[in-house]
């Protein structure tokens, strides 16, 4: 798909400066500067801003509100009684203290044509908090709490109490486990921060200590004996179906007593009785040896002495760890400990139990107090024991009191959040539930729970950063898998790290839900776990760097889907794959299509350095899947390079059950049951996902039709295929499959820079390979003082309308209104830009005059000779937004550029040539050239730019160009014949 910033053109020394003396640059990003003519503006400053800002003020630049609520309640005030044309909230830098969530409701929403915009005043940071600043802290001088401390920390720790600095609601501590976040959001604890930088709750083994854990030394256990399902025993086993147990019988331990759910699937059972019965195997594990034991799951042995120093004070003593599967963790809080035996029982039951040899830490002990950056809260007491890493009086010492959402905005739309920071709440940070809202350029850090959640369609997250955040960075859900409508939300551009602070497991980069949600040009690295997690349909995951994550699992991948047949249409094309090998390096997996996941696409990705997990992962991974391709991606020094396997076959049979109806005692497998979810016999689906209408009478558990082709495998091992697995795949035309010893180099233009590009004598080119350029890999740069970035296709034209390949056109004015489906027959993909959310649409779009579209045509045949009655219209109007707009020639003829009008919000209107001479649009264009492959910039007066030999000042029939509009006054282009 073609974007639009993705080549570096030069342009001439005027054009540079006239771009500078608009936007201004700084770092590479736009300066957002006050807009004058917006319809509504108000402003907000700090009480301690020049001037102040004040709630009895009237909201002028000189006489700024106090608080974002007073905006808002002025602009529901203005327009309930005028006319309303959107509205822009300008803040001053400065921090906004938060003791309540700031909502926005239906009421509150914008139009498309005129947002409501709360956005940063000129390059000033305005910080949204849900914190509190403290101060007045103290040397300790108890002698209790000192004989509690290390001796170096005695004179480091400093205290202070909270109750004093008014914040008496300190949250609780809770378990929070994989898969979960809080039992209760509104009790989530309280958080320390200093100059900004979370600190470490107290802890052992210190953070950056060798190794950073402990591990368990063993379980206590009692053999299995034939149990009762009636009797005072304190198990129980049932299962979910209301009759008795057969011998193929799933089944689930349940909590009684001090027994935990746990889950024990596909445990050979012996039914003795309609309510006796014995079974075989280890609880929680996935061997079944004869004559196994039950793991109590809420206690375990220690191996090092070190809980005897504080075994005493257990008031709030917590452990974090993953104590049964690498890729499962929880907190649990301690109940007792026995120093002799060595045995911690614990408050809550571990969901999958615990087994010897996992790890973990201890947290929340005021004896580990013990090196700078950590701190301990007496709840009883309020009082804080801090060892700060500089002198406490010369940072900036804050607390988290706001329990839950700095902002909500429920069914709102056409808001956006420009240029602002939020920071410092408990538990979750911004929700955003409705249609075309953008969140842009913020920076979000700090936040205890997940940071931005967004449900709807057409939502955007773009050039913001996202780090320091206790579980997840951004989660999307949008479009409707019943009907496939696309969502359209897109996530672009992004810089995501340091997440999964709280817990780590199942807490994501980007999580991408419902139909057709992009996640593109992000930067997303130093992660626990995942980078991108996709579910449902059509989702387009690339252009993303991705690098070091993984780092505390080894079972799951950088990214990751998984359970689902009929998950289908989402590619993953182009994306950086970097330093991905797992915990304590043991290896993980880079793309990972777990569990029969199918029909999804891996195309033109780079992994490097992907160490394959030590069960036979691989850098691509299928995971028993159907209808899954892996091609034209380069793998380099990354273990396995693909994984195939055929688990359907064995260990997931029983996800793959299909209930023959009655008389047949076991339920659907949850793969079926995910595949019942959706109308996957009847249309759109059926006529989209042909094969999945008989999926169900075509051996399901089997893994067909699975495409591996030209990829290039360098330095690295080639493939892990399960056998059984290995006469249902198509492979042909790989690159580097033999051994290590053997392989031919494929002549990359430079390994050692990383520039995997081949040279053109590379003998990989001969098998068909296409070469992948990432030199926009990850967040594009905004305009700089010497560039000006756009993003051409990357193809070739013949034609003088259509050829094979992009194709960057417009379309003449019809007599009927007619969609891109009726124009083109043939096998395309069209795209239209949307400046509004500086973003690509690619689905239902209808072909306007006056706008260009981005078409991809397979068939030059197809669309060839085909005739369309005109209109003859002699005028066309085009709406644009400030910023870059795509057009195009409405006419059959060629269109001067001194025929175009600028429109205004007003209803006036001036001549292109004036509006250039009041700086309110661009004075030049850039039009594709498909003969030399080129962007040329078009003059659009006869003077512009005269030095630069312009290559026309015309705009041909069937031809797009860019422009730029520079004010919001603006509301169209009007195309005159």
């Amino acid at each position: 798909m073609p974007t639009k910033k993705q080549i570096i053109i030069a342009t001439t020394l005027t054009f540079i400066l006239a771009i500078g003396m608009f936007f201004g640059v700084n770092k590479g990003k736009f300066i957002f500067k006050a807009d004058t003519n917006s319809a509504i503006s108000l402003y907000v400053a700090p009480a301690d801003a020049l001037p102040a800002g004040s709630d009895s003020n009237s909201g002028t630049i000189d006489s700024p509100f106090l608080t974002i609520d007073k905006a808002r309640l002025a602009i529901r005030q203005i327009r309930a009684t005028a006319d309303f044309n959107g509205a822009t909230v300008y803040l001053r830098g400065g921090t906004y203290f938060r003791t309540s969530t700031f909502e926005l409701s239906s009421q509150d929403s914008g139009t498309v044509g005129a947002p409501i915009i709360y956005r940063a005043y000129e390059n000033q940071k305005p910080i949204i908090s849900g914190a509190k600043e403290i101060s007045g802290f103290t040397s300790v001088v108890d002698p209790s709490i000192l004989n509690r401390l290390d001796n170096n920390a005695q004179s480091n720790v400093v205290q202070v109490d909270l109750n004093a600095q008014g914040v008496t609601n300190f949250g609780q501590l809770q378990m929070r486990s994989f898969g979960t976040t809080f039992n209760d959001a509104s009790l989530a604890s309280i958080e320390l921060f200093f100059n900004n930088k979370r600190m470490t709750l107290s802890q052992y083994p210190n953070v950056g200590a060798t190794p950073k854990w402990v591990n368990i030394a063993s379980t206590p256990d009692y053999p299995l004996n034939i149990i009762s399902a009636t009797n005072t025993n304190p198990i129980i086993i049932t299962t979910e179906k209301q009759h008795g147990l057969t011998n193929q019988d799933t089944v689930t331990i349940i909590d009684l007593g001090n027994i935990p759910h746990l889950n024990y699937n596909n445990a050979a059972i012996t039914v003795l009785s309609d309510t006796t019965f014995s079974i075989t195997g280890k609880i929680g594990d996935r061997d079944y040896p004869s004559g196994g034991k039950v793991y109590l799951a809420n206690r375990f042995t220690y191996i090092d002495d070190r809980p005897s120093q504080w075994a005493g004070n257990l008031e709030d003593v917590w452990m974090y760890g993953h104590w049964f599967y690498d890729w499962a963790d929880s907190h649990q809080k301690i109940s007792s400990i026995d120093t002799v035996k060595k045995e911690i029982v614990t408050i809550g039951q571990e969901p999958y139990g615990y087994k010897a040899g996992q790890w973990y830490y201890y947290q929340n002990i005021l004896e580990e107090l013990d090196q700078p950056n950590e701190w301990y809260l007496d709840r009883t007491s309020g009082i804080l024991y801090f060892w700060p890493p500089s002198p406490v009086n010369a940072g900036k010492t804050t607390v988290s009191v706001l329990p839950n959402y700095l902002f909500d905005g429920k069914q709102v739309s056409n808001i956006k959040l420009q240029g602002l920071s939020f920071e410092g709440v408990r538990g979750n940070g911004l929700r955003i539930t409705g249609d075309n809202n953008l969140i842009n350029n913020c920076d979000v850090y700090n936040i205890g729970s997940d940071a931005i959640s967004i449900s709807g369609n057409s939502n955007g997250v773009i050039n913001s950063r996202i780090h320091d955040i206790g579980d997840s960075a951004v989660i999307v859900t949008g479009g409707d898998r019943q009907t496939l409508t696309p969502g359209n939300n897109y996530i672009s551009d992004n810089e995501i790290n340091a997440i999964g602070q709280w817990s780590s497991m199942a807490r994501i980069g980007i999580t991408l839900n419902g139909v057709s949600n992009t996640a593109s040009h992000n930067y997303i690295h130093d992660l626990p776990h995942i980078a991108i997690l996709f579910n449902g349909n059509d989702h387009i995951i690339e252009y993303n760097k991705i690098e070091n994550v993984v780092t505390e699992a080894k079972d799951a991948g950088a990214i990751y889907g998984g359970r689902d047949w009929s998950g289908r249409g989402t590619m993953i094309r182009y994306n950086y794959f970097k330093n991905i090998t797992g915990l304590n390096g043991n290896g993980c997996n880079g793309v990972y299509l777990d569990d029969a996941l199918s029909g999804n696409t891996i195309f033109g990705n780079i992994f490097y350095l992907v160490k394959s997990a030590d069960f036979g992962g691989g850098s691509a991974f299928i995971g028993g899947g159907r209808d899954n391709t892996i091609e034209n991606n380069i793998f380099v020094e990354s273990g396995n390079a693909v994984h195939v396997d055929a688990r359907g076959m064995s260990r997931e049979s029983g996800s793959m059950h299909i209930n023959q109806g009655p008389g047949d005692p076991i339920q659907d497998g949850v793969m079926v049951v995910n595949l019942k979810k959706v109308p996957y016999q009847t249309p759109p689906w059926s006529t989209k996902y042909p094969s999945l209408v008989n999926i169900l009478n075509d051996n399901p558990e089997q893994p067909k039709g699975n495409i591996i082709t030209r990829n290039i495998n360098w330095k690295g091992s080639w493939a892990y295929i399960e056998s059984v697995a290995l006469p249902f795949l198509q492979i042909e035309d790989n690159f580097g499959t033999e051994d290590l010893l053997l392989q031919q180099n494929p002549l990359f233009m430079s390994e050692a820079n990383e520039d995997f590009r081949l040279q053109p004598n590379s003998p990989a080119l001969a098998l068909g390979f296409q070469q992948i350029d990432l030199s926009t890999v990850g967040p594009r740069a905004e305009a700089s003082p010497t560039t000006i970035v756009i993003t051409p296709p990357q193809l070739t034209l013949s034609s003088s309308n259509f050829s094979a390949g992009w194709n960057m056109i417009s379309f003449p004015d019809l007599s009927n209104a007619i969609s891109s489906g009726d124009l083109l027959p043939g096998t395309y993909q069209i795209r239209k830009y949307d400046g509004a959310s500086n973003s690509y649409l690619s689905n239902n779009i209808t072909l306007t005059p006056g706008t260009g579209y981005w078409i991809k045509v397979d068939d030059v045949n197809s669309v060839n000779g085909k005739k369309y009655a005109l209109n003859q219209t002699t005028s066309s109007e085009i709406a644009v937004t400030k910023g870059w707009n795509l057009l195009g020639n409405p006419f059959q003829t060629e269109l001067p550029y001194s025929n175009l009008q600028v429109k205004y919000k007003d209803g006036s209107t001036k001549s292109y040539a004036e509006a250039i001479t009041r700086k309110e649009v661009s004075g030049y264009a850039w039009s594709w050239e498909a003969s030399d492959q080129k962007y040329y910039f078009i003059a659009m007066t006869p003077d512009k730019y005269k030095t630069a030999s312009p290559k026309s000042t015309v705009i041909k029939p069937f031809r797009g160009f860019w422009m730029i509009v520079k004010s919001d006054t603006i509301s169209s282009i009007v195309m005159n014949k």
